[in-house]
């Protein structure tokens, strides 16, 4: 079952608000990147979960193992139910990362699902290669990062909708595909390379359909998110 994350794209703490209030009737899940984390902080994330919804904190943990443990705890402890960090940081920053969660789980009974980034998808092949130097082409690069996620303990990964089979093969049906650059056939792509229609991605097996600005901006949002739902539905 595929489920809507609506990308919460601003900085504007009242407009975040205006659009988790227009949209929780059809949607539960919401993503708070970094110019929406920096401008409201924590204060706003524990809003969202009084409000009843279901937070994706995307802010794509990058340091040396330690730091990242103490950051992944720190967020867990906000009662966030997804959080991401970049698979990029090496195995034993992922394992560092999934034993603080572990830890906080024995604690309180309860822990936020583990995504790791890949490669993002408003990367092409030839950017990829420029910023580098990888020779591999890039699903395959994708692929060894995602069986390292697996293997570190995470709960899955964010991937363009090209690689989510690739994923399920690889890593297992359980192992969650988080999949930005979710598009219908009339919306604009703006700055993602890889994009895909909502009903492909929920064919190929996606589990989360991360989406902002095709509904966020669009005239008429309302018409626009029920759209999307009736794709996947």
């Amino acid at each position: 079952m595929s489920e809507i994350i609506i990308a919460l794209n601003t900085m504007d703490k009242k407009v975040a608000n205006e659009w988790v209030d227009k949209f929780l009737p059809y949607v539960k899940w919401f993503k708070v990147g970094y110019p929406l984390y920096i401008n409201a902080g924590n204060d706003f994330i524990r809003e969202l979960k009084n409000k009843g919804t279901k937070v994706f904190l995307d802010l794509k943990f990058f340091d040396i193992p330690s730091v990242v443990s103490l950051a992944v705890k720190a967020a867990s402890e906000l009662e966030v139910d997804m959080l991401s960090i970049h698979t990029l940081g090496g195995f034993e920053m992922l394992e560092n990362a999934c034993k603080s969660l572990w830890d906080a789980e024995r604690e309180k009974g309860k822990r936020p699902l583990l995504i790791g980034v890949t490669i993002l998808t408003s990367m092409s092949e030839a950017t990829l290669k420029d910023v580098s130097g990888a020779k591999k082409e890039m699903e395959e690069e994708i692929e060894t990062l995602s069986r390292m996620a697996k293997s570190a303990g995470l709960d899955g990964v964010v991937v363009s909708g090209n690689e989510i089979e690739m994923v399920k093969n690889a890593c297992g049906k359980d192992f969650i595909t988080v999949v930005p650059g979710i598009r219908l056939k009339e919306d604009l792509a703006f700055d993602q390379e890889r994009v895909i229609t909502p009903e492909e991605a929920k064919r190929k097996g996606a589990d989360f359909l991360v989406i902002g600005r095709p509904i966020t901006h669009a005239e008429d949002p309302i018409s626009k998110v029920k759209k999307y739902i009736e794709k996947i539905s």
